[in-house]
């Protein structure tokens, strides 16, 4: 009996490391096939501080009400690039939802604050950061 006793700790150990993880939060960075907060999913877009795509969790859109959350924006124009069979095709462009931001604070993790257009007065949006 006191064998079993000592190995029970080992047996529940996995148990409460798996109850930690948490989703990546919307509109946050994230990684291929992650479901993200506020039903949002992880997509490969072209949000980026350096314009490639990258992951982030987003949704499709046709206007700002379609986006869940405070703040959201729909940004029409999007590359989306789809994975199929481990291969990168291109996705079409589509609008999706992107976090407004006024400073990088605003922006969840991985992601700042960036405009998708040269414009000095256009729309800031939480975009990938992937000078980190």
């Amino acid at each position: 009996m006191r064998p079993l006793l000592l190995l029970l700790p080992l047996l529940l150990l996995p148990a409460a490391c798996a109850q930690d993880y948490q989703n990546p939060l919307s509109y946050g960075r994230c990684t291929s096939a992650e479901l993200c907060g506020l039903e949002t999913r992880c997509e490969r877009i072209a949000a980026s501080t350096s314009g490639a795509p990258a992951f982030v969790c987003t949704q499709p859109c046709a206007v700002d009400r379609d986006c869940p959350g405070f703040g959201a924006v729909c940004r029409p124009g999007l590359a989306v690039a789809v994975v199929v069979d481990g291969g990168a095709v291109d996705g079409g462009t589509s609008g999706r939802c992107l976090r407004t931001c006024a400073a990088d604070g605003d922006c969840r993790p991985g992601t700042v604050c960036r405009g998708l257009t040269a414009d000095a007065g256009a729309d800031l949006v939480c975009v990938a950061n992937l000078t980190m």
